[in-house]
């Protein structure tokens, strides 16, 4: 799936999302991941287009989960 979205330039993410990604990344991965490996990839993926994060979305990503039941 990952290897798609780089491939199609059709993924995007959330600045909540890269940091969450950094926090279980060096925190709770066993073992943890080096913070300057985590911080890289967070940059790496930081060049994807940021959306911003509001009510409408939630609910709309909520509804997505319900119909293709995916985890959210």
């Amino acid at each position: 799936m990952l290897e798609e979205l780089w491939a199609n330039g059709s993924g995007v993410l959330s600045t909540q999302v890269l940091q969450e990604f950094y926090v279980v990344a060096t925190r709770k991965f066993k073992p943890p991941m080096r913070r300057s490996e985590a911080r890289e990839l967070v940059a790496l993926y930081a060049t994807w287009p940021v959306v911003q994060v509001d009510v409408g979305l939630i609910v709309d990503a909520t509804a997505l989960e319900e119909r293709a039941q995916l985890s959210f």
